[in-house]
């Protein structure tokens, strides 16, 4: 009697060698598509901190992922000779260390950005499991997101991130999302004479600040920001500075000890239409971003945080008449070189804000700034004081509100 396992075996016809070499070649085919698109070892990968929402319906966790893959370019010829005029020209004295500062933060405008890299993540609460986020675009970034089911992240304030590579890349790049729930106190901040010196109306001082000197923190921001951040509040960064100072920008709020949070940043590159960016107006690169925000946390109190160097008064008015319900308060920094009368600033602003329901105030100094902001907005308190500005007497520049076209109202600075 024959085995009858055996009689199925037989019954198997064998591939034929058309369908061999057909299936070998789609192996190899599968095998060079993957390494084409694997990230080398020679390029860089920055992981961007992102935060992420809670579907309450859903009970599941969206977590933006944003990196941006590029090869630095080091052996380049052009680009040292290019590096080396343009500081020349500036600082020709320099020393040692501030001339590689100036590199380290003009090198990434200079960088090859890769184009259809395969990015992929590992989050270490998912049980190890690797998630394909997408190929990066033309200018080396992909932005993409990953769902996971809330009982997972039970607990949990933030999540890390591991970029997959080659099994041959030994590199270690992480990530860091924040979880975010859907209510609690949201805090969104400007950078740029916000939190760091940069004198943006000072055109002259605004380069070297921004690529050659060592960032300064002003003062009492950190300090304030962490009171906050230990009362529960959330923080987002919204900026025009590049994608390509993050890292830069990363490292002095770290040093400085700012709270962690999303960076929201305006994309400029050189050898692009895209460098055009760098002159548009800053409603289009910072109302974009913060609405996105107020629609993502609808439930979320929101705290905005400004100066009055460039146009925050206006964007921020704009965008508390759009939410009404969710913007709870206002503060402009006012700059050394924005000095001018208190009585008359506040008029402007006064003027500005009229038409929506919102505490505002104006500060030069972090600690000017209320302590028990999380408490006072939770426990819905009355309207919190504005803050007064401190005044030099040397009235160099007047900053008047006025109505454009009877819709949006604008804040010009006139020197």
């Amino acid at each position: 009697m024959l085995n009858p396992f055996k009689n199925k075996l037989s019954a198997i016809k064998p591939p034929s060698l058309v369908s061999r070499v057909s299936r070998n070649a789609s192996w190899l085919a599968e095998g060079i598509e993957d390494a084409f698109h694997a990230i080398r070892p020679d390029e860089r990968v920055v992981v961007f901190e992102t935060s992420a929402h809670l579907d309450e319906t859903k009970r599941r966790w969206t977590i933006p992922v944003h990196a941006w893959v590029f090869d630095e370019g080091l052996d380049s010829g052009w680009r040292r000779q290019m590096v080396s005029q343009l500081f020349a020209k500036r600082h020709p004295r320099a020393d040692p260390e501030t001339l590689l500062r100036y590199r380290g933060r003009l090198w990434p405008f200079l960088a090859n950005d890769r184009s259809g890299r395969d990015v992929r993540v590992s989050i270490t609460t998912a049980e190890g499991k690797i998630r394909s986020i997408g190929r990066t675009s033309k200018n080396g970034h992909v932005l993409g997101s990953v769902q996971l089911p809330a009982k997972l992240l039970k607990g949990q304030t933030e999540l890390k991130l591991s970029i997959k590579l080659p099994d041959r890349d030994s590199r270690k790049i992480t990530g860091r999302v924040q979880l975010i729930p859907p209510t609690g106190v949201t805090v969104i901040s400007d950078i740029d004479d916000t939190i760091k010196v940069s004198r943006i109306l000072q055109r002259k001082e605004l380069f070297p600040n921004t690529f050659i000197n060592p960032y300064a923190a002003v003062d009492g921001m950190a300090s304030r920001y962490r009171d906050w951040k230990n009362q529960g509040a959330a923080f987002h960064y919204v900026s025009g500075t590049p994608w390509q100072l993050y890292p830069t920008l990363r490292k002095f709020m770290a040093e400085k000890q700012f709270p962690s949070g999303s960076l929201h940043l305006r994309y400029a590159r050189l050898f692009d239409r895209t460098i055009m960016n760098m002159f548009v107006d800053a409603h289009s690169y910072k109302t974009p971003p913060i609405r996105e925000l107020l629609q993502l946390y609808p439930q979320r109190d929101f705290v905005l945080i400004g100066d009055l160097g460039e146009h925050d008064a206006e964007i921020y008015q704009q965008v508390a008449t759009e939410f009404p319900d969710q913007i709870k308060a206002i503060w402009l920094r006012q700059p050394e070189e924005v000095e001018t009368p208190e009585g008359e600033l506040r008029d402007s602003l006064a003027e500005l804000f009229e038409s929506i329901n919102v505490s505002w105030g104006i500060f030069t100094h972090g600690d000017e700034l209320p302590e028990t902001l999380v408490s006072d907005l939770l426990s819905k308190a009355p309207k919190i004081q504005a803050v007064k500005p401190k005044t030099t007497g040397k009235a160099k520049t007047k900053v008047r509100a006025k109505q454009n076209s009877g819709e949006r109202v604008k804040l010009t600075v006139v020197k």
